[in-house]
């Protein structure tokens, strides 16, 4: 937001008037025609679209440059910045870290990637694959089902 309000200001929804909105964004068109909140709202998705916009990857070694890399294989490159950081000691909270990787993938790297993880710091996870609970050195398994409209609760080591 900071591109696109100007400094020290906020935007109380309750009470604000177009006026006001308009002198708080930054750079303000001079057409007379748009309104201050659709100048708003296209400035905010620019802003989204630029950060959120697909860029030159530099991937593994021996790799090529991508523009573009599946979402499974960024979930693999940052698990391998995590699983690299050794500076600070934590929990990691990962939720279903198994989506949109191949099942290969996961096996040749993944579980590598958690064990190193998991040296470090405590990792919590929600998975639906087996592979995990399996091939990695679990403190607790803790399953979850539903039967007839009840959930159970389960859990071990």
């Amino acid at each position: 937001m900071k591109s696109v309000i100007k400094r020290g200001k906020n935007i109380d929804t309750l009470i604000i008037t177009e006026l006001e909105l308009k002198d708080m964004i930054k750079n303000y068109p001079s057409e007379d025609q748009i309104t201050p909140l659709e100048v708003l709202k296209a400035k905010i998705n620019s802003k989204l679209d630029n950060d959120f916009k697909i860029r030159n990857t530099i991937v593994e070694e021996n790799m090529d440059v991508y523009d573009e890399v599946s979402s499974g294989f960024d979930a693999q490159m940052y698990f391998t910045l995590l699983s690299g950081e050794m500076r600070d000691k934590g929990i990691y909270i990962i939720d279903q870290p198994e989506d949109h990787i191949s099942q290969r993938a996961i096996k040749e790297k993944v579980l590598d990637q958690f064990r190193r993880m998991g040296q470090q710091r405590q990792v919590i996870m929600v998975t639906h694959n087996p592979q995990f609970i399996v091939n990695l050195d679990v403190d607790n398994v803790i399953y979850l089902s539903k039967n007839n409209g009840k959930f159970t609760i389960q859990s071990g080591a």
